[in-house]
């Protein structure tokens, strides 16, 4: 009887992904000595969570010790995550935002980080990062996190979550993606996770207490 084949990883999983000249993003599985000194790397925030963590000697690290389920308070390290990044540019330095796969967590505080910094709004700021690495997709709970945030910096909430025949909110940024999610690795993701991020099914839109029809027929447009 043939086993059961594992899906292989990506190659976009096991890379840096340059979001700033002083901001990059990855996951664990690319860091090596040679990936941090050929990039220019000399600060790192981890949030992969995992305990005693290989650390480089050549790096100044911030903890994120966070996990990527749907009760995780990521939240709190957002300003303190900003300003890590900012004493690297401040210093010539770059830094490196990694968690486990480079798609939920550190995405996630890649994301704040645009949106607090850079002066983008998290619609703006998704839509950027996801055009340099489409396989960005933070949990639900941290797009909460996220969204509630604008609100209190910028007055407004850029991005809505949808609902519908879905076993779970998405944002409504996913409709409209600047790039499309390669196929080879929704596969890779459905089988790891079992969660699809898209469907065909009519969404609603969550805003605050009560949802809101979106109209018959429109689709995701990527």
């Amino acid at each position: 009887m043939k086993s059961e084949e594992k899906p292989q990883r990506p190659p976009v999983l096991m890379s840096f992904t340059e979001v700033k000249p002083h901001l990059y993003l990855s996951g664990f599985g690319c860091i090596t000595e040679k990936a941090i000194h050929d990039h220019g790397i000399t600060h790192a925030v981890d949030a992969t969570n995992i305990p005693n963590n290989k650390r480089l000697s050549s790096l100044k690290y911030f903890n994120v010790p966070v996990a990527d389920d749907l009760l995780s308070k990521i939240n709190k390290y957002f300003y303190e995550v900003a300003n890590f990044v900012d004493s690297a540019k401040s210093e010539g330095g770059k830094c490196l935002v990694y968690c486990a796969a480079g798609v939920s967590r550190s995405a996630c505080l890649v994301l704040i980080y645009l949106l607090l910094r850079e002066n983008m709004t998290l619609r703006d700021a998704y839509y950027y990062l996801n055009q340099k690495r489409p396989i960005i997709a933070p949990n639900i709970n941290f797009w909460r996190q996220m969204i509630a945030a604008e609100e209190v910096e910028k007055g407004e909430a850029t991005v809505k979550l949808i609902t519908g025949r879905l076993s779970k909110p998405i944002p409504d940024v996913y409709l409209h993606r600047a790039v499309k999610m390669p196929e080879q690795i929704q596969k890779y993701e459905k089988k790891k996770s079992g969660f699809c991020t898209g469907s065909e099914s009519t969404p609603t839109i969550e805003n605050d207490t009560k949802e809101v029809e979106v109209k018959e027929g429109e689709e995701e447009n990527e």
